[in-house]
């Protein structure tokens, strides 16, 4: 009997394998078959997959900036485009297409005085005979000055272009061996390799490993440099204004820019005040009414608005409390892997101060009589959305219902004033 029950068991095991076997082979057979049709199918799938691609893509990065009655626009390019198609709005008028081209930059001649130019692109492809355009750029504005060779407003907007998007790199904007200015920071507009840069790291960013790669960020001389540039002049590689942290603000009071005010006798600052000591500059925004400051630079990990400590010492003074709103509801990616905006109190004590001459940069947009928050929200727009106009009530009769209102010294940096994040350790410049 016992011999009958391990045959009977037998058999029934042989049968439970082969089953198995056939349902692996069926299971194999329809693999293959779908992989065939998805391999068939592939080409048409990948060029409907790219021409979304391109449809829902921008250009990035677009900024504008008039030097006298000249102003340059530029952009990062779109892989795939053809070309650009570049509009232009004066004063909040309609936008009209004025050029067209295969480049990322245009210069716009003969411009209106006291007018303020915005600019937007889109990027544009033919395919089978027919144009596609990309998704229009963000708006990037500027103001024709009267007389002067440019604006406060327009100094402070090529400032915040890099915001977001542009790490913290030693020797950034450097040429390494001359110790001056770079080709980086002789430029006009952002450099596509700082965004691909920044776009690879991550809260764990660490300055220290990139010291002298000098095309992938910039340093906080190297920001003011390119800034300055950007704002002066409308052509590539001319002289530049990358100079050692402690000589910056008394080289361009030098050049004729500004006027040099000593740290001792520093007792204000305005809006486009360039703030310099040895290892570290820095860009105000604007004063706030317990005696803060907020400011723009490049501290590690990288270009970013922050707040100095009020009158008495607290950290978390109303600068710092600006800082982190804007920081966080205009770059709110940056904001959540680095969201310090802290400085420590000596931004306000250790610093002389280079103001600018009228003549230089004017001031039409009055930023040097606001406080920060009246600068920021104009600079940036407000904190809070406006509330949506409410839809009129359907009536009861048949009338129609009214509208609604409508580096001293790059191999031995010292900093006195860069931040400490917590996350990364604090880096000269």
């Amino acid at each position: 009997m016992g011999i009958v029950i391990r045959y009977m068991k037998s058999i029934a095991g042989e049968n439970k394998k082969l089953i198995l076997r056939r349902a692996a082979k069926t299971a194999l057979s329809v693999i293959i078959s779908v992989t065939l049709v998805l391999t068939c199918a592939m080409p048409a799938f990948t060029g409907q997959a790219q021409a979304a691609s391109f449809t829902s893509s921008k250009p990035k990065g677009a900024m504008a900036s008039a030097v006298r009655q000249k102003a340059w626009v530029t952009w990062e390019g779109v892989k795939g485009a053809d070309g650009y198609e570049v509009y232009e709005s004066v004063n909040g008028g309609a936008y009209r297409l004025v050029r067209r081209t295969t480049k990322k930059k245009i210069i716009r001649k003969g411009l209106r005085k006291g007018k303020e130019y915005s600019y937007y692109i889109y990027a544009y492809r033919m395919k089978n005979g027919k144009k596609q355009l990309s998704r229009k750029s963000r708006t990037a504005e500027t103001t024709v000055p009267k007389k002067a060779k440019s604006t406060i407003k327009n100094f402070l907007s090529n400032a915040k272009a890099p915001i977001g998007s542009t790490m913290y790199v030693f020797g950034g904007g450097w040429n390494t061996w001359s110790a001056s200015a770079g080709t980086q920071a002789k430029r006009t507009g952002l450099s596509p390799e700082w965004r691909k840069f920044a776009s690879k790291q991550n809260k764990k960013y660490n300055h220290w490993k990139y010291f002298y790669r000098s095309k992938k960020g910039l340093d906080c001389t190297g920001f003011l440099g390119w800034c300055v540039y950007n704002t002066l002049n409308t052509e590539n590689g001319k002289s530049g204004y990358v100079f050692h942290s402690s000589q910056a603000g008394k080289v361009l009071a030098a050049k004729n820019l500004g006027k040099w005010t000593g740290r001792s006798k520093v007792k204000s600052h305005k809006a486009g005040d360039v703030m310099a000591a040895n290892g570290h500059v820095w860009i105000v925004v604007g004063d706030c009414s317990d005696g803060s400051t907020v400011l723009i630079h490049s501290s590690p990990p990288g270009v970013r608005l922050a707040g100095t400590p009020n009158a008495k010492g607290k950290k978390n003074s109303q600068a710092a409390k600006l800082a982190r709103a804007y920081m966080k509801k205009y770059y709110p990616k940056w904001y959540k892997m680095f969201p310090n905006v802290y400085t420590k109190k000596n931004y306000r004590k250790n610093y002389g101060r280079m103001r600018w001459y009228s003549s230089v940069l004017a001031d039409p947009d009055g930023y040097k009589k606001m406080d920060a928050a009246g600068v920021l929200e104009d600079l940036f727009g407000p904190l809070v959305d406006p509330e949506p106009e409410p839809e009129p009530e359907t009536p009861d009769t048949p009338d129609t219902p009214d509208t609604p209102d409508t580096p001293e010294d790059p191999e031995n940096p010292v900093d006195p004033g860069t931040p400490d994040d917590g996350q990364t350790g604090e880096g000269g410049e």
